[in-house]
């Protein structure tokens, strides 16, 4: 959808995953680091902001910022001798 600047689709999509982040977010607040959950909801922000302004490059710029985010939580707050050492 970025790639082709299909601004509407990709619009619609951020806003279907926003409204399941917003219900899953209430139960990651409790769950993980403060600035975790801080940088998680500043990536949908950014996001939304670069397909509002239709930048092609900074909304696949913030994607994968999300993407990172959404991946790299659950494994930070995971229990296992890395994080404990």
């Amino acid at each position: 959808m970025l790639r082709q600047e299909d601004w509407a689709t990709a619009e619609t999509t951020l806003q279907a995953c926003d409204a399941t982040w917003q219900q899953a977010a209430p139960i990651w607040r409790i769950l993980i680091d403060h600035q975790d959950m801080q940088d998680l909801e500043l990536a949908f922000i950014d996001l939304h902001t670069a397909i509002r302004q239709q930048d092609a490059q900074e909304a696949e710029r913030e994607l994968a910022a999300l993407r990172f985010y959404l991946a790299h939580v659950p494994d930070s707050e995971r229990v296992d001798w890395g994080n404990l050492l």
